[in-house]
């Protein structure tokens, strides 16, 4: 039996489905598969599929759609690996991440959910921001109650532990991620994120991550209120208060308020970050 399962669930995802299937079977890694569930598309995403013809790949059809909760359950249950990863069907894995991956959580047996860095990518696959997450279990738990602290898309935990928990809320469309990470964390999951990049995060106009900011912030606010109800501290609130104020904005702006401040202020502070390094060479620069 394979290792490790990568699940993608992909609904209508043609134009992105075949560089996002090549990321994964470029992996330095040698012994997972690759589950595509296909969420009863009307395109070619299944065709694409089959036609890459690797053993490593699984395709499960769904006659009727789902959504992506219920697909990436479907493809929990068929799962034959220890450890699951997820990637969405428009993203883009580097070629070492799942060997990175699976290292650590061997040489860290406590960590139940681990993450990393994304590179947020256009439709052509250029670089348009970047989104760093805390590191640390620690400073993951302490920004959990506000926001999502792990990346969907450069997942791998352990499968058992997410059978366990119920899988994914399949009454939620969108922020299901979230809610089951909030469901770990009650159970006393221990969570990480690796600090190097491993996936490229791909934002487009017909993506489920911008077409439903609505949908997310509603969910996302449901669960804090579900998991962490009146606890939340003062900061917590105030960040709440703020995503409620996006709901009342019209649809464009709210979008780009929403990829403003999850994409392009990181970028930025990243970039003013790299400025005010020591620069190689300077005696500041470690020798």
């Amino acid at each position: 039996m394979p290792e490790v399962s990568v699940v993608m669930a992909a609904r209508n995802a043609e134009n992105h489905i075949g560089e996002a299937l090549v990321s994964l079977l470029d992996q330095t890694l040698d012994d997972f598969e690759i589950i595509v569930v296909d969420d009863a598309s009307t395109d070619s995403t299944a065709a694409v599929a089959e036609a890459l013809d690797d053993v490593r790949i699984r395709l499960i059809r769904l006659p009727d759609n789902r959504g992506a909760a219920g697909a990436r359950n479907a493809g929990l249950r068929a799962a034959l690996g220890q450890y699951v990863a997820i990637q969405d069907a428009d993203d883009v894995s580097r070629p070492d991440r799942l060997a990175r991956q699976l290292a650590y959580l061997k040489e860290h047996p406590r960590v139940d959910v681990l993450g990393a860095q994304i590179r947020v990518i256009d439709d052509d696959g250029e670089a348009v921001g970047r989104r760093e997450y805390p590191t640390g279990h620690a400073a993951i738990m302490r920004v959990m109650p506000r926001w999502n602290p792990i990346a969907h898309s450069t997942v791998m935990t352990r499968t058992d532990l997410v059978i366990r928990a119920g899988g994914y809320p399949e009454r939620m469309r969108a922020a299901h991620d979230y809610a089951l990470w909030a469901e770990l964390a009650g159970r006393g999951a221990v969570f990480a994120n690796l600090p190097a990049t491993l996936v490229g995060y791909r934002i487009h106009r017909d993506t489920i991550k911008t077409t439903q900011v609505y949908e997310t912030l509603r969910n996302t606010l449901a669960v804090q209120r579900a998991y962490w109800g009146d606890s939340a501290r003062p900061a917590d609130r105030l960040y709440r208060a703020a995503e409620n104020t996006l709901l009342l904005l019209p649809p464009g702006f709210s979008i780009g308020v929403f990829r403003l401040v999850r994409y392009r202020l990181p970028m930025l502070a990243a970039f003013i970050r790299s400025r005010l390094a020591p620069r190689e060479g300077s005696r500041e620069s470690p020798t």
